[in-house]
Formats: structure tokens, sequence, C-alpha cells
């Protein structure tokens, strides 16, 4: 199976854009909720940083970027934009990776599951780079520790979302072949020659 140019079946292709869309439309929402928060906590490292890096989306005909409202909502805007091709890929991966020989795989709601494992894992992974960059916050004195303090929760969560990734395909793919044995041995049980034996 190859996750990246797969061969699948037609009547799939809905379950794996299904499952991509929302991956994209749950990790948007996670991402909108992170920078809230983090912005909280280092405004600077969005006026110093992520208000350049998504210059090209910058808002600044539609709100008026010097009132508190005009910039949490760019904040959300690049959350969202940071984050839902990671549940683009995700969706798509984890569904791509569950579908069986005969076509069959678990619903949409069942392979959530999987995905808020990744969300946990992105979590987890944040507060750690909080932990961290409250033990060795400076960015080489350029900026200040708050600044630090949040690049560590936003690099150590994007490497907890892979991390998550992967275990969960690691799980998908058992219960995948879980599945695939059940069936093969009701087919056995079932068959004339388990009868006749």
């Amino acid at each position: 199976m190859n996750l990246f140019y797969p061969k699948f079946k037609a009547g799939t292709i809905g379950y794996m854009i299904s499952c991509g869309v929302i991956g994209a439309l749950i990790a948007g929402a996670y991402g909108i909720v992170h920078d809230q928060i983090t912005y909280t906590l280092s405004n600077e490292y969005f006026t110093e940083f992520k208000f350049l890096q998504f210059k090209d989306a910058d808002p600044r005909s539609n709100f008026e970027m010097d009132s508190p409202l005009g910039r949490r909502l760019f904040v959300g805007l690049i959350g969202f934009l940071a984050t839902w091709w990671v549940g683009l890929f995700t969706g798509w991966f984890l569904a791509r990776a569950s579908i069986r020989p005969d076509a069959s795989h678990p619903r949409v709601p069942e392979l959530m599951h999987y995905f808020a494992l990744v969300l946990f894992s992105a979590f987890a992974f944040g507060i750690a780079g909080f932990l961290w960059g409250t033990w060795r916050p400076g960015f080489d004195g350029q900026f200040s520790d708050a600044f630090a303090r949040v690049g560590h929760i936003h690099n150590f969560g994007y490497l907890g979302a892979l991390v998550g990734l992967i275990t969960a395909l690691i799980l998908v793919r058992r219960c995948r072949r879980q599945a695939i044995q059940a069936t093969e041995d009701t087919i056995a049980k079932t068959s004339p020659k388990h009868h006749n034996l």
C-alpha cells in the first residue's frame, strides 16, 4: 500500500475526502484556539514573527489592526491557516490506512478517535514546549522570554502532531489487520470444507 500514490476502489474516495475535510476543520479549529492562547502568552511572537510570516493573509483592509479585536481576528486566521493542512493530511492518511482489501472501512466517527490521539499528542507536546521554554527560555537573547516560550510551544506542537500521527497509523493498521483476520476466520468457519471436518 502506498499512502502517497494509493490504488483504491472508487467507492472509498468519498470516505477519504470526508475524513480529510473533517480533519482539516478540526485541526483548523484547534489552531484558532491554540493561537488565541499563545497570543495571550506573548503577543510579541505574533507581531514580530507570525504577522510577518502570514503577511499575504494580512486582512488590514478589513480589520483595524490597532484594535484588540482586529488583532485577535488575525491571530485566529493565522491559527487556522497554520493547522488546517495538518488535519487534512492526517485525515487522509488515517482513512487510507484503515481501508481493507474488500474496500470496507471503519465509520468516520470511529476513525476520529485516532484523530483525537493526534490532537492530544500535539497538545501534550505543546505543554512540554511551554515547560522547556520556561526552563530554557532564550533565543540567544534576541527576543523576550515570553516570545521564546511561545516559539517552543508552537515547534513542540508540530512535533507532537507528527508523533501522534505515526502512533495513530500504527494503531489503525493493527485494527485493520485484526478486522481482516476476523473476516477470514468467519469465512473459514462457514465454508463447506470446515463443516465437513
